[in-house]
């Protein structure tokens, strides 16, 4: 899976999760170190230019993201299970490299 492609998938699942608990809107703030923390470095432009190809997002304005609740059916439980365990794996796989 390409790097962007795996970024892609984790904005996807965050958001889907976000939206299916109400919220409407986040910031690209909020997104970055969110992504930071799960050691996956994008720039902002690089961020909103995934953000884009992004069907649950409705636009980007003022480095605040609005969604699209219309396009977002609830998370699947399974996906996000395996996409939370491909996460944990890549981090430890990382630490024990050092």
């Amino acid at each position: 899976m390409r790097y962007n492609d795996l970024i892609k998938h984790t904005l996807i699942d965050l958001l889907s999760v976000m939206t299916a608990e109400g919220a409407t809107s986040l910031s690209l703030e909020t997104l970055e170190k969110t992504l930071d923390a799960q050691n996956m470095h994008v720039d902002g432009q690089e961020l909103k230019q995934l953000l884009d190809s992004i069907p649950i997002v409705n636009t980007v304005k003022d480095d605040v993201v609005f969604f699209n609740k219309d396009s977002v059916d609830a998370p699947d439980k399974k996906t996000q299970d395996n996409t939370v365990a491909k996460l944990a794996k890549k981090k430890v796989d990382k630490e024990m490299s050092k």
